[in-house]
């Protein structure tokens, strides 16, 4: 299985994200390394945990982790193209960002890529792309949880 590395994967990464900043592009290289580690070829079956056997969102692909509902026949996206090309599954990735933010991938959401971001500042929310009323709000709610479930680790 292929692995990119920080630099590779940044690389990728950029080419679809780097209009949206430096953090951006970080932050994405973290949710794809606390995603599938950087594996390109990446398949997760998300049966029986989240999904049913027959569910359209049954599967993620590539580094991106970008779910089968994207995919044809639901979406515009080629699940192998996923699972070979990093530079299209990151502009898959662009393309779910601009309809759904970060909050789109379940790392981002549980806090997972914050032990893969590297800045030379300490995190904090990417700009909104869009409903920024709402989308500071469930930042705002999503801290809460974070420090709750922080404080409730460390009884």
């Amino acid at each position: 299985m292929t692995t990119l590395t920080r630099d590779e994967m940044t690389a990728s990464v950029r080419k679809s994200f780097d209009d949206l900043g430096e953090q951006a592009v970080q932050t994405m290289v973290a949710i794809g390394f606390a995603e599938s580690g950087g594996h390109v070829e990446a398949v997760n079956d998300n049966y029986p945990t989240y999904q049913s056997a027959d569910s359209i969102f049954r599967y993620d692909y590539g580094p991106g982790q970008v779910n089968s509902v994207w995919t044809s026949p639901y979406g515009p996206f080629d699940a192998t193209k996923l699972t070979s090309d990093p530079d299209y599954n990151f502009s898959a990735c662009r393309y779910i960002y601009d309809r759904q933010g970060f909050g789109a991938w379940s790392t981002y959401n549980g806090g997972q890529w914050r032990a893969h971001f590297q800045m030379p500042t300490a995190p904090t929310a990417p700009e909104p792309h869009q409903d920024t009323a709402l989308e500071i709000k469930l930042w705002n709610a999503l801290v809460a949880i974070r420090d709750i479930a922080n404080e409730a680790l460390k009884e």
